[in-house]
């Protein structure tokens, strides 16, 4: 329950910090799981690639492994406990649970076409990634009514074993394997489970490629608003060596400035480096972002010698992330790899009553690292309360010249829209076209939403020489406004027609373009308002007229879906 419109999790931030649990992976190793028990009865005779190694899969086949991980974390004092989903993508275990193979001798993009589309994988990342949603909400649940404090479940979105910024193949670095669209629809697939699962946030972490970061944040503001939830967001990245810079060659600022337009409550580093290693990355961090900050870092650099292949012991690990805290860096603080129950329990005692990191208001001149963050552009975006989440009704947006997109807005309260109103709704839409604001590509007004497909277009020349589009905002201002206008003079009523947030999508490509057009111009069909015999006379394309308006209809809904 939010306390004043705040999130539990930003209220408990405020007052001291929160503690994130330790590796999945290497509490896992300790459990000497075989190949028998990654089956168990269930995948038994499972007659593709051997399983062992398919972490995810244990939330199927040996669930009480990953409660007994969880609730260990929990007995240590973890605030926020992970998913079991650090891989749980249909890309991410495509290795493992995918039975095709390459057509062109190599993974590529009609590949990983396969992958996302195939239902029965399809279906199988689901439960995964529901179960592991639900098993932690249980342990998560059993402990805060156990000790009387409460206690999150994070859903983990991690990193995906290709990358939309480099090539897989050194004599073809122009090759990439996979389309931004295909990582957005995987991880689209694994958010819409986790949340229907329970999770309290989602977290997108080890992001070492910021364009495969960038679709999983889109990922999530889609599943978001088909799901109607509100949840947080927390993402982090990962320094890959002492020269401050991801595997795609972001520095730190640089991937600040290229995810502020999600703004996360929380923001952070992990994986990758050491608490020695990453200490002057998370020192940048905290002095420029806007947002709570957060860091998780491995125990130490890879040592095969140590039992947990990691050199970092409890005693060696928490004084120097209590450190961190002492110096007024973090909110947040937690173990990646080779961190372990005892590792968070020391954590946790060292910072029990530390004072958390104060958030600077990106909006006040001598806030700390407010300098830079004006010159990165967060002026477009910060506010003075970090208290941002997804949701239905807070949904992110975002522009850019010459781009086109797919609009969803609702009426207010399930109003159900007349056959006269819905005219004067078109005509407004229309009206926009006609005075070259945007061009129109599909709209359809429904009873109680309208879709549109438009490119805003260019308004003026500015002062300087600059080209000003139209923006979403006046298009979708002109269009609600003058629509509600005239419905209400016509009902002799007052009031809001519309609701004020709406949901826009980024068309990305020719096809994406095709696949939304489709869907739009079918949308009446397909929800069963009209018969398949019959025409709607509220949709529009750039064909129809009087004459044409019938016959233009039942060529969209002729024409091919995703699905076929």
């Amino acid at each position: 329950m939010a306390t004043n419109g705040v999130h539990p999790l930003e209220a408990l931030m405020r007052e001291r910090i929160v503690v994130l649990d330790g590796a999945m992976g290497t509490m896992i190793q300790g459990y000497k799981v075989s190949e028998a028990d990654y089956r168990g009865e269930r995948f038994r005779d499972w007659q593709g690639k051997d399983l062992k190694g398919s972490l995810e899969l244990l939330n199927l086949t040996q669930p009480q492994v990953i409660g007994e991980i969880h609730s260990d974390y929990l007995k240590a004092g973890a605030d926020i406990i992970e998913t079991n989903t650090f891989s749980g993508t249909t890309i991410g275990l495509h290795d493992f649970l995918f039975q095709g193979e390459p057509n062109a001798g190599r993974k590529d993009q009609e590949f990983f076409q396969r992958v996302v589309d195939d239902a029965g994988l399809c279906a199988l990342v689901h439960e995964i990634n529901f179960e592991a949603a639900r098993i932690a909400r249980h342990a998560a649940d059993r402990a805060a009514n156990e000790t009387g404090c409460q206690r999150f479940v994070g859903g983990s979105m991690g990193p995906l074993p290709v990358a939309a910024s480099i090539s897989p193949d050194v004599n073809d670095p122009a090759f990439r394997a996979v389309s931004f669209d295909q990582l957005r629809q995987t991880y689209f697939d694994q958010a819409k489970a986790l949340l229907e699962g329970g999770v309290d946030l989602l977290i997108v972490e080890t992001i070492f490629d910021t364009l495969n970061g960038k679709a999983a944040l889109f990922a999530i503001t889609d599943a978001l608003a088909e799901i109607g939830r509100s949840v947080p967001l927390m993402v982090s990245g990962t320094v890959i060596d002492k020269s401050g810079r991801n595997l795609s060659g972001q520095t730190v600022e640089a991937f600040l400035v290229s995810i502020a337009h999600a703004r996360p409550l929380i923001l952070g580093l992990n994986c990758a480096l050491g608490p020695d290693e990453m200490e002057p990355f998370i020192e940048e961090l905290s002095r420029i972002a806007p947002f709570y900050v957060g860091a998780y870092p491995n125990a130490g650099l890879p040592d095969p010698l140590s039992p947990t292949g990691f050199p970092e012991t409890p005693e060696s690990f928490a004084p120097k992330l209590a450190a961190w805290v002492a110096n007024g860096w973090l909110n947040l603080v937690g173990g990646c790899c080779g961190t372990t129950p005892e590792h968070i329990r020391a954590i946790v005692d060292r910072v029990r009553d530390c004072k958390p990191r104060t958030v600077p208001d990106a909006h006040a001149s001598e806030a700390p690292g407010s300098a830079r963050a004006s010159r990165a552009g967060f002026g477009a975006f910060a506010e003075t309360s970090t208290n941002v989440l997804y949701g239905k009704r807070n949904l992110p947006h975002f522009e850019r010249p010459w781009a086109k997109y797919a609009v969803t807005f609702s009426t207010r309260n399930d109003r159900q829209l007349i056959p006269p109103e819905r005219d004067i709704v078109l005509r407004s839409i229309v009206h926009g076209a006609e005075h070259n604001q945007y061009k129109l590509y599909v709209a359809c007004v429904m009873p109680d939403h309208v879709h549109l497909l438009f490119e805003p277009q260019v308004r003026e020349q500015g002062a300087n020489g600059e080209t000003i589009f139209w923006s979403m905002t006046e298009i979708l201002h002109g269009i609600k406004s003058a629509s509600a206008h005239r419905i209400n003079k016509a009902a002799g009523t007052q009031g809001p027609v519309w609701q004020k947030e709406s949901f826009d999508r980024l068309i990305r490509s020719e096809r994406d373009l095709q696949e939304k057009f489709h869907y739009i111009a079918r949308n009446p069909w397909d929800a069963s308002i009209v018969k398949q015999n019959e025409d709607y006379p509220w949709l529009w394309t750039p064909e129809t007229s009087s004459a044409r308006a019938p016959k233009t209809a039942r060529e969209a809904r002729a024409l091919p879906s995703k699905d076929a």
